[in-house]
């Protein structure tokens, strides 16, 4: 459905709140996964990402927040997660929606996509390390059909993404004005903070699991 819905589940006690935002995203079959994964880590994939600087070092909102592209058979979630301070949970729903929005109007620099590339094929070797590291890798190409050089392929599809291949997945597999967001957290502090993003349907942890 079109607009921005969100969910508040109440948890009076709650310290801190649980958010998440998301949409469908891509399969993991995608022709464009490769840049899809570059854009990701420019926007929340890494510690360096846009999303977690914003948050947690220039607003000091959480102690980290994430997104990520699920890869399924059929399009799978696009997400973002993070534990933000009840205070701020408004404020960091703006921010997150307004760094999804910049990377699809503008160009990423050539420092981040560097990076990012240099990162996405630098941590790899990492994921092959055990026996069940491999078998893994082995299970994802026949449980999805791909081929068996698609592990080649994808480092050297991701070396070679550029910043009109990033701001080409950005506009087609981002979308900010049709996002679910849930908040897990004090709806008496929360409710207000989160009118502005959309309706609010709001429940309880007892009454979505009854």
């Amino acid at each position: 459905a079109p607009g921005n819905r969100i969910l508040l589940v109440d948890r009076p006690d709650a310290a801190q709140s649980e958010v998440r935002l998301g949409h469908v995203g891509a399969s993991r079959t995608d022709s464009a996964r490769s840049s899809i994964q570059v854009m990701n880590a420019i926007l929340g994939g890494k510690f360096t990402s846009r999303i977690n600087l914003n948050l947690r070092e220039r607003h000091g909102f959480t102690y980290g927040a994430f997104s990520r592209f699920t890869g399924r058979r059929a399009a799978g979630p696009f997400s973002v997660s993070a534990a933000i301070a009840n205070e701020s949970v408004g404020a960091a729903v703006r921010e997150v929606l307004f760094e999804i929005t910049r990377i699809r109007e503008q160009s990423v620099t050539t420092e981040e996509l560097t990076d990012a590339r240099d990162y996405l094929v630098g941590v790899f070797p990492y994921t092959l390390q055990t026996a069940a590291d491999l078998n893994g890798r082995l299970e994802d190409l026949a449980q999805f059909g791909l081929p068996d050089d698609e592990i080649d392929r994808h480092l050297a599809r991701v070396a070679g993404t550029t910043q009109e291949d990033v701001l080409t997945v950005a506009v087609s597999h981002l979308l900010p004005d049709e996002m679910r967001i849930v908040v897990v957290g004090p709806a008496t502090q929360l409710r207000s903070q989160l009118e502005d993003w959309g309706p609010i349907t709001e429940t309880t942890a007892s009454e979505l699991f009854s």
